[in-house]
C-alpha cells in the first residue's frame, strides 16, 4: 500500500518533492521506534517506517527512469537496484559493532533502557535524511514536469543535466521541443484521471499484470527474515548437528528447541550477520551482471528466466536432506528479488507518465 500511495502522491506533486518528504517522514518514524515503550509501540511504529519504505522505491525508481535516456533506462535500472539489494548487506555490516555494546541508559520518563538496538534504529536513521539532503541538489523529473505542461522548465532541467553530465565548458545542448508520447497527455490531471484510467482498456490488462506480479512476488519477505535464518544455520554449522536436514527442518527445530537462559535475548552472532553480507553482495553482483544482457534479452525474457530458476531453487530448498546444499537454493531463491527493479522497468515502459 506504500507504494500505491507514494505513487498518487508523487504524480499529484512531483516525484522530487514527495520523494524528499517520504525520506524525512519515514527517518523520523524510525527514530520514534527507538523510544518504543513496548513491543505493540515498537511493531505499530515499525509498520509505519515500512510503509514509508515502500512508496520511497517505488518513487526514487520512478524519478530515476523518467530522468535517464531510454535507451539505457534498463541497464541504469538494474544497476541501481544492485545498489538497493546490496544495502540490506550494508545494514548487517554497520549493525556488528553497535549491538554488542553493552551499555543500557535509564530513561526515567519513558520507563525504558536505552541500549544498543535502539541506538542501531537511530543510526539507521540516518540514511534517510542524507538522501533527502541530496535530492535537495537534484532537479524534478523532466518528464514529469513536461507531462504537466511546463514545457520550457522541462527543457531547462534537460540542459542542465547536459551541463553537469559534460561540464561547465559543454556546448548547450540545443532543444527547439520536447515531443509528446502517443499516449501522453500534457497539463494538470484530477486524480480521478489518475486512477480511472487505470482500469479501463488498454491498461487494464497491465494493471492486472503488474499487480498480480508484485503480490506473487514471496522474496522481499523472506529477505527480511534473512539475518535469523543465517543466525539459525551458523548455530547449526557450529554444533556440528542438523547437517542431514533440510534448511526449513532445521528453522522448525530451532523454534521448537527450548530456550536458553543464558544466551542474550535477540543475540546475533557476527559471523551471522557477514552471512547477510555475503548474500547481499552476491545478488548486487549477479544483478550487474544481468544488467550486461538485459538489452539484448530484454525485461520480459529475463523476468521469466530468473523467476522460474528462483521458483524452481524454492521448491528444492524443502527436498534436499542436506543443510549446506539447501543453504545454497534458498540463496539461488532469494536471488528472485532482483526482478523488482524490471518490473519498474516493464510498468515505466507501459503506463503514462501521470499514472506511474
Amino acid at each position: 500500500m506504500g507504494g500505491v500511495v507514494g505513487g498518487y502522491l508523487g504524480d499529484k506533486f512531483g516525484r522530487r518533492r514527495v520523494l524528499r518528504f517520504t525520506l524525512i517522514l519515514g527517518a523520523v518514524i524510525n527514530g520514534i521506534a527507538s523510544l518504543s515503550v513496548n513491543w505493540v509501540m515498537l511493531l505499530t511504529v515499525a509498520s509505519l517506517a515500512a510503509f514509508c519504505g515502500a512508496s520511497i522505491f517505488s518513487l526514487a525508481m520512478t524519478f530515476f527512469s523518467e530522468s535517464v535516456p531510454k535507451h539505457k533506462r534498463n541497464l541504469l535500472i538494474l544497476l541501481v537496484n544492485s545498489v538497493y539489494i546490496l544495502s540490506q548487506g550494508i545494514l548487517a555490516v554497520i549493525a556488528i559493532p553497535i549491538i554488542p555494546l553493552p551499555f543500557s541508559y535509564y530513561i526515567p520518563g519513558l520507563g525504558i533502557y536505552w541500549n544498543s538496538w535502539r541506538t542501531l534504529l537511530l543510526v539507521y536513521s540516518t540514511p534517510g535524511l542524507l538522501a533527502a539532503l541530496w535530492l535537495c541538489f537534484m532537479l524534478e523529473s523532466p518528464k514529469y514536469v513536461f507531462a504537466q505542461g511546463r514545457e520550457e522548465e522541462a527543457i531547462d532541467i534537460i540542459k542542465t543535466i547536459h551541463r553537469w553530465n559534460h561540464g561547465k565548458s559543454a556546448t548547450e545542448i540545443q532543444i527547439k521541443g520536447l515531443r509528446l508520447d502517443e499516449k501522453q497527455v500534457v497539463g494538470q490531471t484530477s486524480s480521478k484521471d489518475q486512477i480511472v484510467p487505470l482500469f479501463k482498456k488498454p491498461l487494464l490488462k497491465y494493471t492486472v499484470i503488474i499487480t498480480l506480479m508484485f503480490l506473487l512476488q514471496p522474496f522481499g519477505s523472506f529477505s527480511i527474515w534473512m539475518p535469523t535464518i543465517a543466525n539459525h544455520f551458523v548455530k547449526m554449522v557450529k554444533t556440528g548437528g542438523g547437517i542431514d536436514k533440510s534448511l526449513c527442518n532445521v528453522i522448525r527445530e530451532s523454534i521448537e528447541a527450548p530456550v536458553d537462559p543464558d544466551v542474550v535475548p535477540c543475540a546475533l552472532q557476527v559471523t551471522s550477520l557477514l552471512f547477510v553480507l555475503s548474500v547481499g553482495a552476491m545478488q548486487s553482483l549477479l544483478n550487474a551482471l544481468l544488467s550486461l544482457v538485459v538489452n539484448g534479452v530484454g525485461n520480459r525474457n529475463l523476468v521469466i528466466c530468473v523467476t522460474v530458476v528462483c521458483g524452481i531453487s524454492g521448491i528444492i530448498v524443502n527436498l534436499i536432506p542436506n543443510a549446506y546444499a539447501s543453504v545454497v537454493f534458498f540463496m539461488i531463491f532469494l536471488s528472485g528479488a532482483l526482478v523488482s527493479g524490471m518490473y519498474v522497468a516493464i510498468a515505466v515502459k507501459l503506463f503514462p507518465t501521470p499514472l506511474r
